[in-house]
């Protein structure tokens, strides 16, 4: 009886955090506190500078090498990520058989099983009253596929062009907050889209999959500090996938940076950094943050009473502090990439 009573509580507590959050997810904006925790770091400040490339001259330049580096990290992933959905054999990296630049993108993009109309423009995001640099705005709907982004609407973007040299720290810090963005929606084999079904990640573990922002979820998600009885309670809660994309775009970004393509190698960092803060989230990170178990059965208990206990205030005062938790997650997550101690 507790495990069917406990799977629809944590079903619902996880669809409750859910909406709530809309498709504005997690921290809101990555890229405003990614800038901030960045400032203390040398060698990522304005006066460095890296020159802007389209992700296809990348991908044409690097070709076959980032054929072995997926094989590379698909292997490591089937090693050592429990419960990992094996990248199916037919979306494996081949850019010899691209029929042009634009076969080639689709390719790279179905070899990583990013959503195929994830946004690779060339931009910024500038800080709240930050000079455009007379550089073009961009609009919105060319930075995400999610309609309804408050956080993009609220946001200014401006284009950049192939050559231009912009500093690493905003490239990074622009591309922190893009997982948000898109590129994670609709993967799941039940979410109704084409590339769902061929993706091999199987059905939604949890959440509605009839929603768009919420397909993004268990890819941002995990839930690995629960007690054994949710975990048994609940076994979807394992199913979860910010390992696979962080060590996934860890690897393009160490593969980009050590060939001299530096812009995609900070873009590709930003983008493993997004899921490191998520897991600083505490609603990222755990079912019901705060409480323990025995708590946690009590709260369901008088749920199925039809009682309505205040306990989300309590769980609200966790945010502040772990802001700092935030920032010192985005310095390490840096220095490792570059190989500082």
């Amino acid at each position: 009886m507790f495990r069917s009573f406990g799977l629809l509580y944590l079903q619902a507590c996880l669809s409750t955090a859910l909406l709530a959050a809309g498709p504005a997810a997690a921290w809101s904006n990555h890229a405003l506190a990614t800038r901030s925790a960045l400032a203390p770091l040398t060698g990522l400040a304005a006066g460095a500078s890296v020159e802007v490339e389209r992700i296809e001259t990348f991908l044409a330049a690097q070709g076959r090498v980032l054929t072995d580096v997926l094989d590379e990290h698909e292997r490591w992933a089937r090693e050592h990520l429990p419960d990992y959905p094996p990248r199916p054999d037919a979306l494996r990296f081949a850019p010899g058989d691209a029929s042009d630049a634009a076969d080639l993108r689709r390719r790279f993009l179905a070899a990583l099983r990013l959503a195929p109309d994830a946004r690779t423009e060339l931009y910024l995001q500038r800080l709240p009253g930050e000079s455009l640099e007379g550089r073009p705005m961009l609009p919105g709907a060319e930075v995400t596929t999610l309609g309804g982004n408050r956080v993009v609407a609220r946001s200014q973007y401006v284009r950049l062009a192939a050559g231009d040299r912009v500093s690493p720290a905003e490239v990074l810090s622009t591309a922190s907050d893009e997982p948000d963005y898109g590129m994670d929606l609709g993967l799941w084999a039940d979410n109704g889209t084409a590339h769902g079904r061929v993706y091999g990640f199987g059905p939604q573990p949890f959440g509605n999959p009839a929603l768009a922002f919420s397909s993004q979820a268990p890819i941002h998600m995990g839930f690995w500090h629960e007690s054994p009885i949710v975990s048994a309670a609940a076994p979807f809660l394992k199913r979860t996938l910010p390992e696979y994309r962080i060590t996934l775009f860890i690897a393009l970004a160490r593969q980009a940076l050590r060939t001299g393509h530096a812009y995609w190698g900070w873009r590709f960092a930003g983008w493993a950094l997004h899921y490191v803060q998520d897991l600083t989230q505490p609603y990222h990170a755990r079912v019901l943050p705060g409480l323990g178990t025995a708590r946690m059965l009590w709260i369901n208990a008088l749920s199925l009473a039809g009682e309505n206990p205040a306990a989300r205030d309590a769980m609200i005062d966790l945010l502040v502090p772990l802001m700092s938790e935030f920032g010192a997650h985005t310095r390490a997550f840096v220095r490792a990439l570059r190989g500082e101690p």
